[in-house]
């Protein structure tokens, strides 16, 4: 008999919010016969930790495993109770911990969060730069992809790699989106019909990318689009020729698996777990974090050497292969069985 799951996170809204890794995973294992429960659905993050705390407690006869989905700052109150209540019921207690920034925070303020992560039977994470950095404080985790439904993406095979770029992540101090505009600005003397749509919600900074590509007169060569779901994310992918990740913190990004599904070259900042997803040269470039010359350099490579364009998004897709559903749920599986 198959347990029976719970999973504590965040459940958002496709159609106007990104879809949450703890959503992906509830689909998998609900996909192949698990019983599965999920809270929250909440954005308030109040009522998010009350919404958990009493499905934790009204379904405590109704599953076997809890997992965690861990992030840091703001949403450490509810991750600390849910994981808590779940072992106090005697259920079996998995963390997965997600979030280029919580090596960071690990390092800042140990006496938070190692205490949480201690509490937990299995830790999983996304990605082995955050699990070197437990293992520095002698923490064992293990490795298990984030995933997306690889079905639904339309891979499509470029002739020719064009000054056409796309950005997708959030306007965040994280995801540096001025950097995009920056790159665009020393793209246009060689390159006057540049373009650059860029997608993602507004976590504070889209004010301030707009006002900087009013002031660099670049609002004939870049587009804000705003939240892309499913099907803005296919249409982008198919106006786009190569994709540019300018994070200043970043861990195993679903989005560069997603640029590999599509068929578009990764160009990305070397920061975080970056090192650990994208091997350069092979199935992505690589370029300095903040330099926005070598971001510029790299897209001019790809621009004019079609067979390295072309070898990046066969390899990409390859990689891709690996977060498939079935991989990522071969994985939880055997996972759920030791336990």
């Amino acid at each position: 008999m198959s347990k029976r799951i719970l999973i504590a996170g965040v459940f958002n809204d496709p159609s106007k919010n990104v879809v949450t890794q703890g959503s992906e995973l509830a689909k998998i294992l609900a996909n192949h016969g698990y019983a599965v429960i999920t809270t929250s659905s909440y954005k308030n993050k109040y009522r998010r930790l009350i919404d958990i705390i009493i499905s934790i407690l009204k379904n405590k006869t109704r599953f076997d495993v809890g997992i965690v989905q861990f992030y840091s700052g703001k949403s450490l109150v509810w991750q600390f109770l849910a994981c808590r209540l779940i072992k106090l019921l005697n259920k079996k207690l998995i963390i997965t911990v997600h979030g280029g920034n919580v090596p960071g925070r690990i390092r800042k303020y140990p006496k938070r969060y190692l205490p949480i992560l201690k509490l937990a039977d299995v830790i999983t994470c996304p990605s082995f730069f955050i699990v070197s950095t437990l293992k520095e404080y002698g923490i064992e985790a293990i490795k298990i992809n984030n995933s997306i439904p690889l079905k639904e993406y339309s891979f499509q095979q470029k002739q020719l790699f064009s000054p056409r770029l796309l950005w997708m992540r959030a306007f965040s101090e994280i995801y540096n989106p001025e950097l995009a505009v920056k790159v665009i600005e020393l793209l246009k003397p060689k390159y006057p019909q540049v373009r650059l749509y860029m997608a993602g919600p507004d976590l504070g900074t889209l004010q301030k990318a707009e006002e900087m590509i009013q002031g660099k007169n670049l609002s004939e060569n870049i587009e804000i689009v705003g939240f892309a779901d499913k099907q803005k994310k296919d249409e982008l992918a198919g106006l786009a020729d190569i994709y540019i990740n300018t994070n200043r913190i970043d861990n195993a990004p679903v989005t560069i698996v997603e640029m590999w599904a599509y068929g578009l070259p990764v160009i990305t900042t070397d920061v975080g777990g970056i090192n650990y997803l994208v091997e350069d040269g092979k199935t992505g470039l690589i370029a300095k974090n903040s330099c926005a010359l070598d971001i510029v350099e790299k897209i001019k490579l790809v621009i004019r050497d079609n067979k390295l364009a072309t070898e990046l998004t066969n390899s990409g897709l390859k990689k891709a292969q690996e977060f498939s559903e079935e991989a990522v749920f071969n994985s939880w599986q055997a996972l759920l069985k030791q336990l």
